[in-house]
């Protein structure tokens, strides 16, 4: 953990031979890690600088997943194109629940429903309970307004994101990228971000009780970061990072962005001040998350 008034770090206590995969600051004040033991099992803990980890689940099934954190509840999305994912209730926190969700799946933003695209051209929602089928909340070849160099062979890349503006997908072309987003009403909005050359990996965060959404697209050795007003239809660039960013999260007060690359986490203001940067040691990815 980082505290960015003063840069100072500490770590939470787990042993050596376990990982954490991901984590969240709760309600509670207590912090969730979902940690692989020195075995490969998975479970939820409650983490601590103070106190030792303590399990709070049984082991994930198996499978090999992405992991994604809302409200009182964890998803555990499948990465073998199965869709075979599960879902923790943290309130009761006893057993994990199968939920058909694939890799780039991400929580609705009340962690009552997962979004999540089967084969890369179609997003598909489902709830949680397990109350009726899978429902289509976005097909990109029944899209219109997609840019040129987008529209002839449109894929979702990366992790959707799902916040208090919407339901985003960022999409790539031969020749240009465009995120998409479906809003809270169901209306659909396109805006270009460049050449799809300019990117391998992609992040993107919503601003929180906002419209406004955060976006990364990086190469092998830098990355560009952009903030875009969905409802204008116009973005603008905040900076570059030399550094590949693997995730973006917002500050509760959405006063500061923070980017995780594998080696450091960045601090920008909205306005692309750089604030802080922190080297980080991230040799197994980057779960981040922000104390409220």
């Amino acid at each position: 953990m980082v505290d960015v008034a003063t840069g100072v770090e500490s770590g939470v206590q787990i042993q050596p031979t376990h990982d954490i995969l991901a984590g969240a600051f709760r309600n509670d004040g207590s912090i969730l890690g979902v940690v692989q033991d020195g075995r490969g099992k998975v479970r939820a803990y409650e983490v601590s600088v103070e106190q030792p980890a303590r399990p709070l689940s049984p082991p994930v099934p198996a499978g090999v997943f992405e992991f994604s954190v809302a409200g009182d509840m964890v998803l555990a999305a499948s990465c073998d194109g199965r869709g075979r994912s599960y879902s923790l209730d943290l309130r009761h926190p006893t057993n994990w629940r199968p939920v058909r969700a694939f890799c780039n799946a991400t929580l609705s933003p009340d962690g009552r429903t997962v979004a999540s695209s089967p084969d890369g051209r179609t997003v598909v929602t489902s709830s949680l309970d397990g109350r009726g089928g899978p429902e289509r909340a976005l097909e990109l070849a029944e899209l219109e307004g997609l840019p040129l160099g987008v529209v002839e062979d449109p894929q979702i890349v990366g992790k959707l994101a799902w916040g208090d503006g919407g339901l985003a997908a960022i999409v790539a072309g031969r020749t240009r990228l465009a995120v998409v987003t479906v809003a809270p009403d169901g209306s659909v909005a396109t805006v270009g971000i460049g050449e799809s050359s300019a990117g391998y990996g992609f992040a993107a965060a919503w601003v929180p009780e906002g419209a406004e959404l955060a976006i990364a697209n990086s190469t092998h050795t830098e990355s560009i970061v952009r903030s875009l007003d969905v409802p204008a239809g116009r973005g603008s660039v905040l900076g570059l990072i030399d550094e590949p960013i693997r995730d973006l999260v917002w500050s509760p007060s959405s006063d500061v962005l923070l980017a995780a690359t594998p080696f450091s986490w960045v601090f920008v203001d909205p306005e692309g001040g750089w604030l802080q940067k922190v080297p980080v040691s991230r040799s197994r990815g980057t779960p981040v998350a922000w104390a409220i």
